[in-house]
């Protein structure tokens, strides 16, 4: 995760230091968004898919829709605030 987040985390940097358009750095931000996503669920599937191999048990959890739903509307909220903030 390092890796991926660093030379993005500079490349924001840059970006603002050189103030170039606010597309540059939305845009490395939805490319970060997306692969830390991505990197999520490559690691989740391997961790299944070792577990089968090792036989060792997992449990499923389920997390209730109304958790969903709030852990959305707070991300929602969040990126509004930020928004709000550094506008």
């Amino acid at each position: 995760m390092l890796a991926f987040a660093i030379p993005l985390l500079i490349a924001n940097t840059i970006f603002a230091i050189l103030k170039l358009p606010e597309a540059f750095p939305g845009t490395i931000l939805i490319i970060f968004a997306i692969g830390l996503i991505s990197l999520n669920f490559y690691i989740s599937i391997y961790a299944q898919n070792l577990a089968k191999k090792e036989g060792v048990e997992t449990y499923k959890v389920r997390i209730p829709a109304y958790a969903i739903i709030i852990l959305i509307l707070i991300t929602i909220a969040l990126a509004v605030l930020w928004y709000l903030i550094f506008k």
